[in-house]
């Protein structure tokens, strides 16, 4: 705290300050009483202002009748003016402050008080609720003092009252969260992470950490090539860095190349192997150069990963995670509103698709479907033959990943709707941390055909086009197998070898002898040596999974582009603000 200080009448005396004894000094005995005013916070009220300020209330608690609101007693209101009707001897306000989907009404008995206010503006209002004499609420605030006004600018204002496109609303995201349709999706939003955390503490069968992993990682974790570089400049030479390496390896700030994370599974592996189970929500990255309304350059993502656990508890730990966060929203206020927004026909344009959301809840609480890789091209080669070529753009392929046109076929026709997990994709699609489904299921997944091995992985699809949602795996926790795939995929480094060392590198990339187990001679570990390492020093056997949160937002919300429940979307091409 800091603390205004006024000057003290104070002496020091010998009492006060004790001296040596060899030192004679002489004080004045004459005390001086020090006034009790004389240090006060700085913070602190007067002593002269009794009078308590009203208390701040928000309209989510004035709407829902909260009994703590007393109507004989004065309350401050705050919010941004939604629209503003003068007369003569009454002045009308619409007030929103974001905590609820509906307004409150002011009303000044004095139409002076309200001469300054326009739409837009920001208000805190002094006044009590009363009873309304109108219609349309029950309630309404009578005004008695204005506090604040921050000025609105209505003529330059980029929000009117008048309906806006979605195209142009885009163009001002720091400004279209005060509509209420976006304010009602951030609100939506800070709901499900709250009941993601509830979930994970309080829902879980045992306990399931939330972990903080970094942004800034080594290496793409995907192995797709679609990760964000950093390579910021130090103004001196860095740390760690030799005389003989380049001059730009030397102003390197990490001394290499680094990545914006693409996905937390690799660090929340390492983890789970000590506390079990663990969670992360975090941002990541992907530099897709794809311009649709299913693609982000950077969203949230909700990862779990678990240590001992089989594919199937695996697959029901994700749909149960869903259910609950379905049956949160459902029964909570922001999901009543959300329903109450559909429902109203004016916030539709006579051209939008009919969104019935309570279908589509209750759709993800119904039976879900499991459809293995192989079985579902099976069908969908069929149907693209008997169609002559003309049911799919893209060919459906053994060995190829499903395209989004085969994903939404593949729920409609081979899940009658419902949400479905496809399971043991082509090894040869997935990345190389996945586990071979040989590993735990006979070759019922492969046909017997060794070019024909799946791994032990599913991709979650939901209806209504939005398909994959949630995608996660076992992992493989073999460090020989695990090395092998890296093999396979061209992500072993090439190093040197020196005289007398038998070749295989230590991971760093110098192949200084220091010889890691099932490496060739000349192969390197690179910036994954780290993570091989979790399979070398006590390995378990483990998995997870990633969902993308702002899909299911999508989804759970009714719309179908991603830009519309980010606050501010990164595409390719655009990141404003």
């Amino acid at each position: 705290m800091l603390w205004r200080t006024l000057k003290s009448p104070l002496r020091f005396t010998g009492d006060i300050l004790p001296h040596p004894p060899h030192l004679r000094l002489s004080f004045p005995q004459t005390r001086i009483p020090v006034p009790s005013l004389g240090v006060r916070g700085l913070h602190d009220q007067k002593a002269t202002d009794t009078t308590a300020p009203p208390p701040t209330v928000p309209h989510e608690r004035l709407i829902a009748g909260t009994h703590e609101v007393q109507l004989d007693k004065p309350i401050r209101v705050t919010g941004l003016v939604r629209s503003i009707r003068k007369q003569k001897k009454v002045a009308f306000a619409r007030i929103g402050d974001g905590s609820t989907l509906a307004n409150i009404q002011a009303v000044f008995p004095d139409p002076q008080l309200a001469k300054d206010i326009t739409n837009g503006a920001y208000v805190a209002l002094i006044g009590k609720w009363i009873p309304s004499q109108g219609a349309g609420q029950s309630h309404e605030l009578r005004v008695e003092d204005i506090e604040t006004i921050g000025e609105g600018n209505t003529s330059d204002n980029p929000i009117q009252k008048q309906s806006m496109s979605t195209d142009f609303l885009r163009t001002v995201p720091h400004l279209r969260m005060r509509t209420a349709f976006h304010s009602l999706v951030n609100r939506t939003r800070s709901h499900l992470i709250s009941s993601i955390s509830s979930f994970f503490s309080h829902h879980a069968e045992n306990p399931v950490y939330q972990v903080l992993p970094p942004l800034i990682t080594s290496s793409d974790c995907e192995g797709a090539g679609e990760a964000f570089t950093i390579s910021p400049q130090s103004h001196g030479q860095t740390p760690g860095t030799s005389e003989a390496a380049s001059k730009e390896q030397q102003k390197m700030y990490f001394r290499e190349p680094k990545y914006l994370t693409v996905s937390s599974q690799l660090h929340l592996e390492a983890h789970a192997a000590e506390q079990g189970a663990v969670f992360a929500f975090s941002p990541t990255f992907r530099a897709e150069e794809s311009d649709t309304p299913r693609h982000l350059s950077e969203f949230y993502m909700l990862e779990a990963e678990y240590r001992h656990v089989s594919f199937e508890e695996l697959i029901a730990r994700v749909e149960n995670l869903v259910k609950h966060l379905v049956r949160s929203l459902q029964s909570h206020q922001t999901g009543q509103e959300l329903l109450e927004y559909y429902a109203d026909q004016k916030h539709r344009s006579t051209d939008a698709e009919f969104v019935d959301l309570a279908v589509r809840w209750e759709r993800l609480l119904g039976n879900w479907h499991v459809l293995d890789y192989t079985s579902a091209m099976s069908a969908l080669e069929k149907a693209y033959e008997s169609s002559n070529g003309e049911l799919f753009v893209h060919r459906p392929r053994w060995g190829q990943g499903l395209q989004l046109e085969h994903e939404r076929w593949v729920v409609v026709n081979l899940a009658d709707g419902q949400p479905v997990f496809v399971t043991h994709y082509p090894k040869a699609v997935k990345p190389f941390y996945m586990l071979p489904s040989s590993a735990i299921a006979a070759a019922e997944y492969t046909d017997g055909d060794a070019h024909r091995a799946t791994v032990a992985c599913f991709d979650l699809l939901l209806p209504f086009g939005y398909c994959e949602t949630v995608g996660g795996s076992l992992r493989e926790h073999r460090l020989e197998q695990l090395i092998g795939s890296m093999r396979e995929k061209g992500l072993l480094k090439h190093v040197e070898t020196t005289p007398g060392s038998n070749g295989n590198g230590n991971g760093n990339g110098n192949g200084n002898g220091n010889g890691y187990p099932f490496l060739r001679p000349g192969e390197s570990l690179g910036n994954l040596k780290w993570y091989a390492d979790l399979r070398r020093f006590g390995s378990s056997p483990h998995g997870g999974y990633g969902l993308g949160f702002d899909r299911l937002v999508a989804y759970l919300t009714g719309v179908s582009n991603l830009r519309e429940v980010v606050p501010f979307p990164r595409t390719w091409g655009r990141a404003d603000c």
